[in-house]
């Protein structure tokens, strides 16, 4: 079994949050990245316009990305690694899965 896994990039990253950063979006959803990413100041941001808030995302975000690049890229090794040591336990549970028991 081998998984595959391709990092999408910080601007796939940049894109997603924003995704949750539209009007009308809910607090319950916008609100989550100043909790996972303390250093995005709420106020700073919400005063910003569209540009100026991918602007200020990519200056805040940006150095956090780059200092967990080592980790994403040596994640499918450990991934794989997993896998295949327990690959017999892993499709048994897939084959369960898919019988519907």
């Amino acid at each position: 079994m081998k998984v595959t896994y391709k990092n999408p990039g910080f601007r796939h990253s940049l894109d997603s949050i924003l995704l949750f950063q539209t009007e009308g979006q809910t607090p319950y959803w916008s609100d989550a990245v100043f909790c996972f990413y303390p250093q995005i100041c709420k106020e700073e941001f919400i005063k910003r316009d569209t540009a100026g808030k991918v602007q200020y995302l990519t200056n805040q975000l940006e150095s956090v990305y780059n200092e967990i690049l080592p980790e994403l890229e040596e994640k499918p090794l450990k991934y794989n690694e997993y896998c295949l040591k327990h690959e017999k336990e892993i499709r048994a549970h897939i084959d369960e899965a898919e019988s519907g028991a």
